[in-house]
């Protein structure tokens, strides 16, 4: 009796693989016939010990233009892994799609109306960083989107692809209620660097959300506008600690170095952050703020609608 229901168990286990792998063979066939671009959906099949990493070399390219399967299996990876740091970094994901080139455009393209918000932004991020042609409509698009994360990071996109007539749409959103959504307005200005952009990112040195001070105060050294000198002077003693960190970066690129920003309490910059007298300053209060968060750093990764910052309104991060 017992010898039987193991014959069966095995059976049925049998018929379970078989049935597994019919399914497969269809779906793969039904991907092949298909004419719209699909990215092959078996990226769990990937084994986690041997993650895809960027190398900092460019994919092959397959016959056509196409991505090859293993290609396509990777992309996948990327795209839904995109928010777990632990796994790949963000900055690596990015990076390594955009070494696959314009091939990868028509599934990133697709990308953008997945149900996942996270899928979504790592398809605009990925297309403003593979900074094609193809991609400028699509992502003025997104501007008028209803979600605030899916417009920040099409604006940041666009201002990396810098082509065409991303300026003047940009420009459209400068004063958006939002202040995630204006800071991105301004970061973008600065990447673009025409001068066309000046005056709205000069006049942001004032606005009521500190994020977007932080951006304007980098983005007026991106754009050499050193008539604000005196106002970013007057931003080291700005109430939000990250604006005085950028009026201080922005003051020594134009080459004004004695510049102290007054610490707030309990928050130590990474040496990184300041130079090396600053760094002393962050040793010396080092002690009182060991059991306090400490400020998130900023890089050139960052995006400024997510530093630290007093709520305005509707100004989540992603």
């Amino acid at each position: 009796m017992i010898k039987s229901k193991i014959k069966t168990n095995k059976f049925i286990k049998f018929i379970y693989v078989v049935c597994a792998f019919l399914l497969f063979c269809a779906c793969s066939e039904s991907n092949n016939n298909s004419g719209t671009p699909t990215v092959v959906a078996s990226a769990k099949l990937i084994d986690l010990d041997n993650i895809p990493v960027y190398t900092g070399e460019t994919e092959e390219k397959s016959e056509n233009s196409k991505l090859s399967d293993d290609q396509k299996i990777k992309l996948e990876f990327y795209i839904h892994n995109f928010e777990d740091d632990e796994l790949v970094s963000q900055d690596e994901v990015l990076m390594s799609i955009k070494s696959f080139g314009e091939p990868a455009i028509p599934y990133l393209m697709d990308g953008l109306n997945n149900e996942k918000m996270s899928v979504q932004i790592c398809c605009i991020k990925a297309l403003g960083k593979i900074q094609s042609e193809k991609s400028v409509q699509p992502l003025i698009n997104l501007l008028n989107s209803e979600e605030i994360n899916i417009k920040v990071a099409a604006i940041e996109a666009l201002g990396e692809l810098n082509q065409g007539n991303v300026l003047n749409e940009i420009m459209k959103h400068i004063n958006d209620y939002n202040c995630s959504v204006k800071a991105a307005c301004v970061k973008a200005l600065g990447d673009i660097g025409d001068q066309r952009g000046a005056s709205s990112i000069i006049s942001k040195l004032n606005d009521n959300c500190s994020n977007v001070r932080t951006a304007a105060a980098i983005a007026v050294g991106q754009i050499g506008a050193r008539s604000t000198i005196e106002r970013l002077k007057e931003m080291l003693g700005d109430s939000d600690y990250w604006v005085r960190v950028a009026a201080k970066r922005t003051l020594k690129r134009f080459g004004i170095r004695n510049v102290e920003i007054k610490m707030d309490k309990g928050k130590v910059p990474r040496r990184d952050e300041e130079n090396e007298n600053d760094a002393g300053d962050g040793e010396k209060n080092a002690d009182e703020s060991t059991e306090k968060e400490q400020p998130k750093v900023i890089n050139q990764y960052t995006p400024y609608h997510s530093y630290p910052q007093t709520n305005y309104g509707n100004s989540s991060g992603y």
